[in-house]
């Protein structure tokens, strides 16, 4: 079946997509306002984009209301924001964060998450998160007025000491850390079962197909 999303609702569109497109990662914005308040959300419109500079992407769409999330006005007024993945033991609290709390709630309190400061930027993250990645904000682009992307440099990562398999060669246990990926709907998936397949030698693909 075929779809044309000109004939499609955005709802419609967000449906076939978050289903297809995945796992997605997920990125668990830890901020802090311009008053103090520290707060946390997760967001699976989200990856890194390029590592030479180190750049992420945050797709952060606006309250039912039409009003910015918390989350796009700390790092609109603070210029920083920590990206805490999220560990299959981590996955209740970081569901309790997803909800639309006031902003003068710390949704790390109401999570019971306990935190941290980052060692570079005036952020608090996750103790217990596997990877953070601390980031300082590069650009907020605005797709529409309702949807906004947020570009951040990583300047820290904090990676916990049981992943490191070679800390010479940056060989890291990805499936240790057990990270989930979103799905669609409220569905998840658990990232600690590797397949690897190595990039063949062109040549030799020509060569045996001849």
């Amino acid at each position: 079946m075929k779809f044309n999303t000109k004939d499609l609702t955005a709802e419609q569109i967000y449906k076939i997509a978050a289903s297809l497109i995945v796992p997605r990662p997920i990125g668990w914005v830890s901020s802090k306002s311009a008053n103090g308040i520290a707060n946390i959300a997760p967001y699976s419109f989200f990856n890194i984009v390029s590592s030479d500079p180190a750049f992420v992407v945050v797709g952060i769409a606006n309250k039912k209301d039409g009003s910015l999330k918390d989350s796009a006005k700390n790092i609109m007024a603070t210029k920083a924001f920590a990206l805490n993945m999220v560990s299959f033991e981590l996955l209740e609290q970081m569901a309790i964060t997803a909800a639309s709390f006031d902003e003068t709630v710390d949704e790390f309190e109401v999570a019971k998450l306990e935190t941290k400061a980052c060692s570079t930027i005036d952020c608090p993250c996750v103790v217990r998160s596997p990877a953070v990645f601390e980031c300082v904000l590069h650009d907020f682009l605005e797709l529409t007025p309702s949807r906004k992307i947020c570009v951040g440099k990583i300047v820290a990562m904090d990676i916990k000491d049981e992943l490191i398999i070679d800390a010479s060669q940056f060989h890291l246990d990805s499936a240790k850390a057990d990270i989930v990926g979103r799905l669609g709907g409220f569905n998840y998936v658990r990232v600690n079962e590797l397949l690897e397949m190595t990039v063949p030698d062109p040549k030799e693909v020509l060569q045996n197909q001849q």
